[in-house]
């Protein structure tokens, strides 16, 4: 069965401090799980890019609500489609911070995000998704 997924970016027009991002992480975890989505989220600054994977109603209903959100700006999307498999099976949302912050102390670090695209160990989902970013970061998105 494939999954549907979308990759967006946006700016946020607040700052977020080190306890902002830990605290939208936890709620971001427990609002997907509930939802049944997973995904990513990168931060670097002010940038955000965040991968969600799921059911496509749900992915819609978020997305609209973070366009709504006033501590972001600018939300593009910058990708979307199906996956035979998802890219994130355990983890209501994956972090990666790239500015910093000591991920590897949160649940959901993952070695995987570290590694390049051919790295991924077999996993198309996981594949298509380092592909992807990588693109995005030689476009500097």
């Amino acid at each position: 069965m494939s999954v549907n997924y979308l990759l967006y970016s946006s700016t946020a027009v607040v700052h977020f401090t080190q306890a902002d991002l830990v605290q939208l992480l936890k709620l971001s975890r427990v609002n997907n799980q509930a939802h049944q989505l997973s995904g990513m989220l990168l931060t670097r600054g002010d940038k955000f890019i965040q991968w969600l994977e799921g059911p496509v109603e749900e992915i819609e209903i978020l997305v609209d609500k973070i366009r709504r959100d006033r501590r972001h700006k600018n939300l593009r999307v910058l990708a979307d489609g199906t996956l035979p498999v998802r890219a994130f099976p355990d983890w209501s949302m994956a972090f990666k911070n790239l500015t910093g912050l000591r991920e590897d102390a949160l649940p959901g670090y993952s070695e995987l995000l570290q590694a390049n695209p051919t790295a991924a160990n077999g996993n198309f989902a996981a594949k298509k998704l380092l592909e992807t970013l990588n693109n995005l970061v030689l476009q500097g998105v």
